[in-house]
């Protein structure tokens, strides 16, 4: 809603200034995509509720601000996930476009 271009830079960058559940995380790993969708409208608890249904969520982990169950999940495998994810943005009337993120290494 505000704008993803600078949170992207953020997490998929080097930074030091740890700001956001995630960045104490991506060190640990690599992001190999990245879904968006535009929306005027919040849904961020509405996508996590998609997943929730299917995947294990870690409590409170990226919503500490909604008070609510967390918005980071776990999936042995990466293409169920990324296709919920995506089922998940279709269903809240957003087109989500679907980023791999090319590693430097």
């Amino acid at each position: 809603m505000g704008g993803i271009s600078g949170r992207l830079k953020h997490h998929l960058g080097p930074h030091t200034r740890i700001f956001w559940h995630i960045d104490y995380i991506l060190p640990k790993g690599k992001p190999v995509a990245v879904v968006v969708g535009e929306t005027d409208q919040r849904v961020e608890c509405q996508l996590a509720s998609y997943l929730r249904d299917r995947f294990t969520g870690f409590k409170r982990f990226g919503s500490s601000d909604w008070r609510r169950e967390g918005h980071l999940f776990m999936s042995d495998a990466y293409e169920p996930l990324l296709k919920r994810l995506v089922n998940a943005f279709e269903s809240a009337n957003c087109r989500p476009r679907v980023m791999e993120v090319v590693s430097d290494s």
